[in-house]
């Protein structure tokens, strides 16, 4: 039999339930990325007290589950809509640079998540507005204080750190000569 992510579905399920029963979930991360001279600055949101799911804590700008009858690309157009207010003409510029998995044993549920990571550029003038009230604030950081907010806390939702460190890693803040350089790029794609 062949599943994956490419092929026909059997059934569709909750996603909420997904992890229950330990089937591979998909979604999308957005690094929402300004450079104000010469320096680059990263957008990062606060999670709303009232979500289910680690509420308060920092998040990607955009983030989100991939949805049944949506492409990856729809879904990101939707979340940046939804979470940022970002127009879909400037949502079409983000690009698609990496692939994120990981599996997360939680006690109660296996969770295995495959996240389609985009870099999107914004205009130094952006501001982000939330439609679907999951952020509470929006900040505009180094990636130095984002670094050592990932390295020093743990404040950010689990998965984003992971989406981070890729970030770090592509856009060269990270070097090949760092300790456990090549254990941070090798888990970055760990499978089962």
């Amino acid at each position: 039999m062949n599943t994956g992510f490419n092929h026909p579905s059997f059934f569709t399920i909750e996603r909420a339930a997904s992890s229950l029963l330990g089937i591979k979930k998909y979604g999308i991360h957005l690094n929402a990325w300004v450079e104000r001279q010469g320096k680059i600055y990263l957008w990062v949101a606060r999670r709303s007290k009232n979500k289910p799911t680690f509420p308060g804590k920092l998040d990607h700008l955009v983030a989100g589950g991939h949805g049944t009858g949506f492409t990856i690309e729809q879904t990101m157009i939707k979340e940046c809509a939804e979470e940022a207010g970002i127009s879909e003409a400037i949502a079409h510029t983000a690009r698609p640079v990496s692939m994120v998995t990981y599996n997360m044993d939680t006690g109660q549920k296996l969770q295995q998540d495959n996240l389609f990571i985009y870099d999107l550029k914004l205009e130094s003038s952006f501001v982000p507005e939330n439609t679907d009230g999951e952020a509470e604030e929006f900040y505009l950081w180094p990636v130095d204080k984002v670094l050592n907010t990932v390295a020093a806390t743990d404040d950010y939702k689990t998965n984003c750190n992971l989406v981070i460190i890729d970030f770090a890693v592509r856009h060269g803040f990270l070097k090949p000569d760092q300790a456990f350089y090549t254990e941070i790029c090798a888990g970055l794609q760990q499978q089962i």
